[in-house]
């Protein structure tokens, strides 16, 4: 009998056994496929290329701002064919009478001195901006490591304060500049810190990232412009058929993207918030260390909290609402610790930014921006 229930064992084990391999073989072949798609056409340009010459090859970022900052209406954006870090590094070397630098995540590439609806009027007349998709706390030093080697930098820096900021690692692509974010590092800590563990690692899971996989589809079925397309006088609430990048390094949004419904019953997601994990201390230090050293750089610094759309606040039991409480309560205890100036909220109700001013659940329309100045905190340095 029993030997019987044996082999009836090993008979329903084996096609399980074998469905098992199957499925991991399957798997293990799709996670090698969509790295080497990412690491082939590489939108980024984070990785060596595998040939002598690089057929996307692209016109020096310097070429770019040269002509941005001359244009009278932006440049387009094309395809992905640019690299956003390497273009906003570009613009952070290159001399300004600006009076802000703008450095924050895609939340803040909206917020721009030339188009008809400014942002931040009242603190920056002028300024550059510096956003960059998925900005992370390594991006925010990188940057501030590049302003300070401008001959004529702006002489305010305004940090985009994201949820997900007081953490390291948050976003893979800050590797693109990743000497200017350990010198940086080096001169807040004083010690040298190897970039074999946390630059690398970050490749490495960045060539299974979905997104990072999309932005390669994109690059791979899109017609390839290389050259630097000036545009042409439009309306800003509309659009172009591209994005374009305003004379001052802000983004319009493609006329698709400003014309999408936003459907308000957005669904709990964690918006780069993992876990419970809504900061460290470390991170905190680090970013409170940088304040200190561009104030002793006579850099005045200011922090600006972009709303997230009401819905995604209707939604009180997901994480980005706990990190959203828990870490503008922190920015505003940094301020209160550095003398810093707070602007903004996380929170819509705060400074009257209503559902039909968001592009999405995260991303506010120039109409809400300009109302970030509604809500301001000074604070004196030292003072509790």
């Amino acid at each position: 009998m029993r030997t019987v229930t044996s082999i009836k064992h090993k008979m329903t084990y084996a096609p399980f056994s074998k469905y098992l391999k199957l499925i991991a073989g399957l798997c293990s072949f799709g996670v090698i496929v969509i790295a080497a798609i990412n690491y082939t056409v590489n939108p980024g340009k984070i990785y060596p290329s595998l040939l002598t010459s690089d057929s996307y090859n692209k016109p020096p970022p310097k070429e770019i701002i040269k002509q941005l900052v001359q244009s009278n209406h932006g440049v387009i954006v094309q395809n992905d064919t640019w690299n956003e870090r390497d273009v906003k590094r570009a613009l952070a070397l290159h001399p300004t009478t600006a009076q802000c630098a703008v450095i924050g995540s895609s939340h803040i590439m909206q917020i721009s001195s030339v188009r008809q609806k400014r942002s931040l009027a009242d603190n920056c007349p002028s300024l550059i901006n510096l956003g960059v998709s998925g900005a992370s706390l390594e991006d925010y030093l990188a940057l501030s490591e590049v302003i300070l080697r401008n001959e004529k930098p702006p002489r305010v820096i305004v940090f985009g304060i994201a949820p997900w900021v007081f953490n390291f690692d948050r976003d893979q692509r800050w590797v693109r500049y990743k000497q200017d974010f350990f010198n940086m590092r080096v001169k807040l800590e004083d010690k040298y810190h190897s970039d074999k563990s946390s630059s690398k690692l970050a490749l490495v899971r960045n060539l299974i990232s979905r997104e990072y996989l999309l932005r390669s589809m994109q690059l791979m079925l899109s017609e390839r412009t290389l050259s630097i397309e000036n545009a042409q006088e439009f309306d800003h609430q509309i659009g172009l058929d591209d994005p374009v990048l305003l004379p001052d390094g802000s983004l319009i949004y493609s006329n698709k993207t400003q014309m999408n419904y936003f459907d308000s019953k957005v669904s709990a997601t964690d918006f780069r918030i993992k876990g419970t994990r809504w900061l460290t201390e470390e991170a905190v230090e680090l970013f409170t260390r940088l304040v200190r050293h561009l104030q002793q750089q006579k850099f005045k610094v200011i922090f600006v909290l972009t709303p997230y759309h009401p819905a995604v606040w209707g939604i009180t039991e997901q994480p980005a609402v706990s990190a959203m409480r828990i870490v503008e309560s922190k920015v505003h205890k940094i301020a209160r610790s550095t003398g810093v100036q707070v602007v903004g909220s996380y929170n819509p109700n705060n400074i009257g930014c209503t559902a039909n001013e968001f592009f999405n659940a995260s991303h506010g329309k120039s109409t809400c921006l300009t109302k970030l100045e509604k809500i301001s905190a000074s604070y004196h340095p030292l003072t509790e």
